[in-house]
Protein backbone atom coordinates (compact mmCIF):
# COMPACT_ATOMS: atom_id res chain seq x y z
CA UNK A 1 0.00 0.00 0.00
CA UNK A 2 1.32 3.45 -0.96
CA UNK A 3 2.63 5.56 1.86
CA UNK A 4 0.28 8.47 1.12
CA UNK A 5 -2.73 6.16 1.37
CA UNK A 6 -1.87 4.56 4.69
CA UNK A 7 0.00 4.95 7.94
CA UNK A 8 1.88 2.55 10.18
CA UNK A 9 -0.15 1.23 13.13
CA UNK A 10 2.05 0.29 16.08
CA UNK A 11 1.28 -1.25 19.46
CA UNK A 12 3.88 -2.05 22.11
CA UNK A 13 2.54 -4.63 24.60
CA UNK A 14 4.74 -5.37 27.62
CA UNK A 15 5.09 -9.07 28.44
CA UNK A 16 7.84 -8.62 31.02
CA UNK A 17 5.68 -7.51 33.96
CA UNK A 18 3.34 -9.28 36.36
CA UNK A 19 0.49 -7.93 34.23
CA UNK A 20 1.60 -9.88 31.15
CA UNK A 21 -1.74 -11.72 30.94
CA UNK A 22 -3.59 -8.39 30.87
CA UNK A 23 -1.39 -7.16 28.02
CA UNK A 24 -1.81 -10.45 26.17
CA UNK A 25 -5.61 -10.29 26.25
CA UNK A 26 -5.77 -6.57 25.52
CA UNK A 27 -3.54 -7.14 22.51
CA UNK A 28 -5.84 -9.88 21.25
CA UNK A 29 -8.90 -7.64 21.62
CA UNK A 30 -7.18 -4.75 19.84
CA UNK A 31 -6.15 -6.97 16.91
CA UNK A 32 -9.58 -8.59 16.82
CA UNK A 33 -11.30 -5.19 16.68
CA UNK A 34 -9.03 -3.98 13.88
CA UNK A 35 -9.68 -7.18 11.96
CA UNK A 36 -13.44 -6.99 12.48
CA UNK A 37 -14.18 -3.27 12.24
CA UNK A 38 -11.08 -1.70 10.69
CA UNK A 39 -12.28 -1.70 7.08
CA UNK A 40 -9.51 -0.66 4.69
CA UNK A 41 -7.24 0.27 7.59
CA UNK A 42 -6.91 -3.40 8.58
CA UNK A 43 -4.59 -3.65 5.57
CA UNK A 44 -2.32 -0.83 6.77
CA UNK A 45 1.20 -1.80 7.89
CA UNK A 46 0.68 -3.27 11.36
CA UNK A 47 3.51 -3.68 13.84
CA UNK A 48 3.59 -5.35 17.25
CA UNK A 49 6.68 -4.11 19.10
CA UNK A 50 6.79 -6.69 21.89
CA UNK A 51 8.57 -5.92 25.13
CA UNK A 52 9.80 -9.42 25.90
CA UNK A 53 8.72 -12.64 24.22
CA UNK A 54 5.10 -12.62 23.01
CA UNK A 55 2.79 -15.47 24.04
CA UNK A 56 1.69 -18.00 21.42
CA UNK A 57 -1.78 -16.46 21.20
CA UNK A 58 -0.38 -13.07 20.17
CA UNK A 59 1.92 -14.69 17.62
CA UNK A 60 -1.04 -16.55 16.12
CA UNK A 61 -3.29 -13.46 16.03
CA UNK A 62 -0.46 -11.50 14.41
CA UNK A 63 -0.32 -14.13 11.67
CA UNK A 64 -4.06 -13.82 11.10
CA UNK A 65 -3.85 -10.02 10.92
CA UNK A 66 -0.67 -9.94 8.84
CA UNK A 67 1.19 -8.02 11.53
CA UNK A 68 4.94 -7.83 11.88
CA UNK A 69 6.34 -8.76 15.30
CA UNK A 70 9.56 -7.24 16.61
CA UNK A 71 11.25 -7.89 19.97
CA UNK A 72 12.49 -5.14 22.27
CA UNK A 73 14.11 -4.81 25.68
CA UNK A 74 12.33 -2.85 28.43
CA UNK A 75 13.32 0.77 28.85
CA UNK A 76 15.65 1.56 31.75
CA UNK A 77 13.65 2.26 34.93
CA UNK A 78 12.06 5.70 35.29
CA UNK A 79 10.19 7.25 38.17
CA UNK A 80 6.69 6.63 36.89
CA UNK A 81 4.80 6.11 33.66
CA UNK A 82 4.80 3.80 30.70
CA UNK A 83 7.95 4.63 28.72
CA UNK A 84 8.13 1.14 27.15
CA UNK A 85 5.60 2.32 24.57
CA UNK A 86 8.41 4.36 23.01
CA UNK A 87 9.91 1.06 21.80
CA UNK A 88 7.08 1.08 19.28
CA UNK A 89 8.75 4.01 17.56
CA UNK A 90 11.88 1.93 16.96
CA UNK A 91 10.26 -0.15 14.22
CA UNK A 92 11.04 0.44 10.56
CA UNK A 93 8.14 2.47 9.25
CA UNK A 94 6.69 1.77 5.81
CA UNK A 95 4.77 5.02 5.39
CA UNK A 96 5.19 8.69 6.22
CA UNK A 97 3.21 8.66 9.45
CA UNK A 98 2.69 6.41 12.46
CA UNK A 99 -0.18 5.79 14.87
CA UNK A 100 1.37 4.64 18.15
CA UNK A 101 -1.52 3.28 20.17
CA UNK A 102 -2.05 1.59 23.52
CA UNK A 103 -3.35 -1.97 23.50
CA UNK A 104 -6.35 -1.10 25.67
CA UNK A 105 -8.01 0.51 22.66
CA UNK A 106 -10.84 -0.84 20.52
CA UNK A 107 -11.03 -0.05 16.82
CA UNK A 108 -14.68 0.63 15.98
CA UNK A 109 -14.48 2.04 12.45
CA UNK A 110 -12.25 2.21 9.39
CA UNK A 111 -9.35 4.55 10.32
CA UNK A 112 -8.75 5.68 6.74
CA UNK A 113 -10.40 9.12 7.33
CA UNK A 114 -7.48 9.98 9.62
CA UNK A 115 -5.44 10.34 6.43
CA UNK A 116 -7.78 12.76 4.68
CA UNK A 117 -9.17 14.67 7.65
CA UNK A 118 -5.94 15.32 9.56
CA UNK A 119 -2.89 17.29 8.34
CA UNK A 120 -0.26 15.07 6.80
CA UNK A 121 2.63 16.90 8.48
CA UNK A 122 1.15 17.54 11.95
CA UNK A 123 1.57 15.75 15.26
CA UNK A 124 -1.98 14.96 16.38
CA UNK A 125 -2.69 14.39 20.07
CA UNK A 126 -5.71 14.37 22.36
CA UNK A 127 -5.85 16.53 25.48
CA UNK A 128 -5.31 14.53 28.67
CA UNK A 129 -8.39 13.89 30.80
CA UNK A 130 -6.86 15.72 33.81
CA UNK A 131 -3.87 18.01 34.42
CA UNK A 132 -1.75 15.68 36.65
CA UNK A 133 0.80 18.48 37.26
CA UNK A 134 -0.03 21.88 38.71
CA UNK A 135 1.08 25.10 37.05
CA UNK A 136 3.92 26.00 39.42
CA UNK A 137 5.51 22.59 38.91
CA UNK A 138 5.15 22.82 35.14
CA UNK A 139 7.09 26.08 35.19
CA UNK A 140 9.85 24.49 37.28
CA UNK A 141 10.00 21.40 35.04
CA UNK A 142 10.39 23.46 31.87
CA UNK A 143 13.09 25.58 33.45
CA UNK A 144 14.71 22.44 34.89
CA UNK A 145 15.24 20.99 31.41
CA UNK A 146 16.40 24.29 29.96
CA UNK A 147 13.22 25.48 28.24
CA UNK A 148 11.18 28.65 28.65
CA UNK A 149 7.70 27.71 29.85
CA UNK A 150 5.03 28.17 27.15
CA UNK A 151 2.44 30.91 27.54
CA UNK A 152 -0.35 28.77 26.10
CA UNK A 153 -2.91 27.25 28.45
CA UNK A 154 -5.57 24.70 27.58
CA UNK A 155 -8.41 22.91 29.31
CA UNK A 156 -8.13 19.28 30.28
CA UNK A 157 -10.85 17.09 28.80
CA UNK A 158 -12.73 16.84 32.11
CA UNK A 159 -12.60 20.61 32.56
CA UNK A 160 -13.88 21.13 29.03
CA UNK A 161 -16.75 18.68 29.49
CA UNK A 162 -17.56 19.71 33.09
CA UNK A 163 -17.07 16.11 34.20
CA UNK A 164 -15.35 16.36 37.58
CA UNK A 165 -14.28 13.07 39.13
CA UNK A 166 -10.68 13.75 40.17
CA UNK A 167 -10.73 15.29 43.62
CA UNK A 168 -7.07 16.33 43.70
CA UNK A 169 -7.72 19.19 41.25
CA UNK A 170 -10.07 22.15 41.49
CA UNK A 171 -12.46 23.00 38.68
CA UNK A 172 -10.29 25.99 37.83
CA UNK A 173 -7.19 23.78 37.58
CA UNK A 174 -9.07 21.31 35.39
CA UNK A 175 -10.15 24.12 33.06
CA UNK A 176 -6.76 25.81 32.68
CA UNK A 177 -3.48 23.96 32.51
CA UNK A 178 -0.24 23.79 30.60
CA UNK A 179 -0.60 21.84 27.35
CA UNK A 180 -0.75 18.18 28.37
CA UNK A 181 -1.65 15.26 26.16
CA UNK A 182 -2.67 11.64 26.38
CA UNK A 183 0.25 9.38 25.48
CA UNK A 184 -2.05 6.46 24.72
CA UNK A 185 -2.59 7.57 21.13
CA UNK A 186 0.07 9.46 19.21
CA UNK A 187 -0.35 10.19 15.49
CA UNK A 188 2.87 11.70 14.17
CA UNK A 189 4.99 12.00 11.04
CA UNK A 190 8.11 9.86 11.27
CA UNK A 191 10.19 12.81 10.06
CA UNK A 192 9.96 14.62 13.40
CA UNK A 193 11.91 11.85 15.14
CA UNK A 194 9.65 12.17 18.16
CA UNK A 195 10.98 9.01 19.78
CA UNK A 196 14.50 10.30 20.48
CA UNK A 197 13.32 13.69 21.72
CA UNK A 198 10.59 12.17 23.88
CA UNK A 199 13.01 9.67 25.39
CA UNK A 200 15.54 12.40 26.14
CA UNK A 201 12.92 14.58 27.83
CA UNK A 202 11.66 11.71 29.96
CA UNK A 203 15.22 11.13 31.15
CA UNK A 204 15.84 14.82 31.84
CA UNK A 205 12.54 15.24 33.71
CA UNK A 206 13.32 12.12 35.71
CA UNK A 207 16.67 13.55 36.75
CA UNK A 208 15.14 16.92 37.61
CA UNK A 209 12.30 15.47 39.71
CA UNK A 210 14.74 13.22 41.55
CA UNK A 211 16.67 16.33 42.56
CA UNK A 212 13.46 17.63 44.14
CA UNK A 213 12.53 14.48 46.05
CA UNK A 214 11.80 15.12 49.71
CA UNK A 215 12.32 18.85 49.21
CA UNK A 216 8.65 19.58 49.70
CA UNK A 217 5.32 17.82 49.99
CA UNK A 218 4.36 19.35 46.65
CA UNK A 219 7.17 17.66 44.78
CA UNK A 220 6.44 14.39 46.52
CA UNK A 221 2.89 14.79 45.21
CA UNK A 222 4.23 15.24 41.67
CA UNK A 223 6.47 12.22 42.11
CA UNK A 224 3.60 9.97 43.18
CA UNK A 225 1.79 10.36 39.89
CA UNK A 226 2.64 8.66 36.60
CA UNK A 227 3.88 11.84 35.05
CA UNK A 228 7.16 11.18 33.32
CA UNK A 229 6.05 9.79 29.96
CA UNK A 230 3.18 12.21 29.33
CA UNK A 231 5.02 15.17 30.83
CA UNK A 232 7.92 14.33 28.54
CA UNK A 233 5.52 14.13 25.61
CA UNK A 234 4.19 17.62 26.35
CA UNK A 235 7.66 19.17 26.58
CA UNK A 236 8.79 17.27 23.46
CA UNK A 237 5.90 18.61 21.42
CA UNK A 238 6.62 22.13 22.65
CA UNK A 239 10.29 21.63 21.73
CA UNK A 240 9.37 20.49 18.21
CA UNK A 241 6.82 23.28 17.71
CA UNK A 242 9.50 25.86 18.44
CA UNK A 243 11.52 24.28 15.62
CA UNK A 244 8.78 24.45 13.04
CA UNK A 245 6.79 21.27 13.63
CA UNK A 246 3.03 21.45 13.33
CA UNK A 247 0.70 20.20 16.04
CA UNK A 248 -3.06 19.74 16.00
CA UNK A 249 -5.50 18.49 18.57
CA UNK A 250 -6.81 15.06 17.69
CA UNK A 251 -10.59 15.15 17.16
CA UNK A 252 -12.45 13.43 19.98
CA UNK A 253 -13.98 10.85 17.63
CA UNK A 254 -10.51 9.38 17.20
CA UNK A 255 -9.86 9.07 20.91
CA UNK A 256 -13.05 8.00 22.61
CA UNK A 257 -13.02 8.03 26.42
CA UNK A 258 -15.68 7.34 29.01
CA UNK A 259 -15.86 11.07 29.79
CA UNK A 260 -16.90 11.77 26.19
CA UNK A 261 -19.39 8.92 26.35
CA UNK A 262 -20.92 10.19 29.59
CA UNK A 263 -21.10 13.83 28.52
CA UNK A 264 -22.64 12.69 25.20
CA UNK A 265 -20.19 14.84 23.27
CA UNK A 266 -19.21 11.67 21.39
CA UNK A 267 -21.50 8.66 21.42
CA UNK A 268 -20.12 5.15 21.10
CA UNK A 269 -21.60 4.82 17.60
CA UNK A 270 -19.58 7.86 16.48
CA UNK A 271 -16.22 6.77 17.94
CA UNK A 272 -13.50 5.45 15.66
CA UNK A 273 -11.34 4.40 18.60
CA UNK A 274 -12.42 3.78 22.17
CA UNK A 275 -9.70 3.91 24.81
CA UNK A 276 -10.81 1.42 27.46
CA UNK A 277 -8.64 2.53 30.35
CA UNK A 278 -8.99 -0.01 33.16
CA UNK A 279 -10.15 -2.84 30.90
CA UNK A 280 -9.33 -6.25 32.43
CA UNK A 281 -6.89 -4.71 34.92
CA UNK A 282 -6.04 -7.35 37.51
CA UNK A 283 -6.98 -10.26 35.24
CA UNK A 284 -5.15 -13.38 36.38
CA UNK A 285 -6.51 -16.01 34.00
CA UNK A 286 -7.76 -15.93 30.38
CA UNK A 287 -10.72 -18.03 31.51
CA UNK A 288 -12.01 -15.05 33.50
CA UNK A 289 -12.38 -12.73 30.50
CA UNK A 290 -16.01 -13.53 29.82
CA UNK A 291 -18.35 -12.92 31.33
CA UNK A 292 -16.60 -11.78 34.54
CA UNK A 293 -13.91 -9.56 33.05
CA UNK A 294 -16.26 -7.84 30.65
CA UNK A 295 -18.89 -7.29 33.34
CA UNK A 296 -16.26 -5.89 35.69
CA UNK A 297 -15.28 -3.35 33.05
CA UNK A 298 -18.92 -2.37 32.59
CA UNK A 299 -19.21 -1.91 36.36
CA UNK A 300 -16.08 0.24 36.28
CA UNK A 301 -17.71 2.54 33.71
CA UNK A 302 -20.94 2.73 35.70
CA UNK A 303 -18.97 3.70 38.80
CA UNK A 304 -17.28 6.51 36.86
CA UNK A 305 -20.67 7.68 35.56
CA UNK A 306 -22.15 7.61 39.05
CA UNK A 307 -19.34 9.69 40.51
CA UNK A 308 -19.59 12.20 37.67
CA UNK A 309 -23.35 12.48 38.20
CA UNK A 310 -23.02 12.92 41.97
CA UNK A 311 -20.55 15.76 41.47
CA UNK A 312 -22.66 17.47 38.83
CA UNK A 313 -25.19 20.28 39.27
CA UNK A 314 -27.79 20.10 42.02
CA UNK A 315 -31.54 20.31 41.92
CA UNK A 316 -33.51 20.05 38.68
CA UNK A 317 -30.34 20.12 36.53
CA UNK A 318 -28.95 17.13 38.38
CA UNK A 319 -32.21 15.23 37.91
CA UNK A 320 -32.26 16.14 34.23
CA UNK A 321 -28.72 14.85 33.77
CA UNK A 322 -29.97 11.35 34.56
CA UNK A 323 -31.89 11.44 31.27
CA UNK A 324 -29.56 13.57 29.16
CA UNK A 325 -26.30 11.92 30.18
CA UNK A 326 -26.40 8.99 32.59
CA UNK A 327 -29.02 6.75 30.99
CA UNK A 328 -27.92 7.25 27.35
CA UNK A 329 -24.33 6.59 28.41
CA UNK A 330 -25.49 3.46 30.22
CA UNK A 331 -26.90 2.20 26.93
CA UNK A 332 -23.46 2.74 25.39
CA UNK A 333 -21.92 0.67 28.19
CA UNK A 334 -24.33 -2.13 27.34
CA UNK A 335 -23.33 -1.86 23.66
CA UNK A 336 -19.65 -1.94 24.63
CA UNK A 337 -20.20 -5.18 26.50
CA UNK A 338 -21.93 -6.71 23.49
CA UNK A 339 -19.03 -5.72 21.22
CA UNK A 340 -16.49 -7.23 23.62
CA UNK A 341 -18.49 -10.44 23.94
CA UNK A 342 -18.72 -10.68 20.15
CA UNK A 343 -15.00 -10.15 19.64
CA UNK A 344 -14.21 -12.64 22.38
CA UNK A 345 -16.43 -15.36 20.93
CA UNK A 346 -15.40 -14.86 17.29
CA UNK A 347 -11.68 -14.07 17.57
CA UNK A 348 -10.12 -14.02 21.03
CA UNK A 349 -11.40 -17.28 22.49
CA UNK A 350 -10.61 -19.41 19.38
CA UNK A 351 -7.04 -18.11 19.27
CA UNK A 352 -6.55 -18.78 22.99
CA UNK A 353 -7.93 -22.31 22.62
CA UNK A 354 -5.81 -23.01 19.56
CA UNK A 355 -2.67 -21.76 21.30
CA UNK A 356 -3.42 -23.76 24.45
CA UNK A 357 -3.97 -26.94 22.41
CA UNK A 358 -0.74 -26.39 20.47
CA UNK A 359 1.19 -25.88 23.71
CA UNK A 360 -0.16 -29.15 25.14
CA UNK A 361 0.77 -31.05 21.99
CA UNK A 362 4.27 -29.58 22.09
CA UNK A 363 4.70 -30.66 25.73
CA UNK A 364 3.46 -34.15 24.94
CA UNK A 365 5.89 -34.49 22.05
CA UNK A 366 8.75 -33.24 24.23
CA UNK A 367 7.97 -35.80 26.92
Amino acid sequence: MKSDKAFDIVIAPDFTTDAHIVYEIRTLFFLASLLEFGGKSRHFPLHIACIGEPPASVVRMAEICGAEITLHEPQPPVIRGFPNKLRGLEIQGETGKVLLIDVDVLVLKDLTPMITELPEDAICLAHASRPMVREEYWEAIYEGIGMTPPETRVSSLCGELSVYVYDEFTKAEMARTFPYYCGGLVFTPWKYNLKDIWETHIREIKTFIRSKENVSEGWNHVNRFRTCDQTGLATSVEYLKRRGAKMQRLPDIYHGLWQLMYSRKVKLDDMYLFHMIGFLWGLESPEAIAPEGIRNYQRYLFQKFMKAWRQSNSGFAKFGELFTRFLPAAVDVYKTGKILQYLHKKHVQPVLQESKKASKETLQEAS
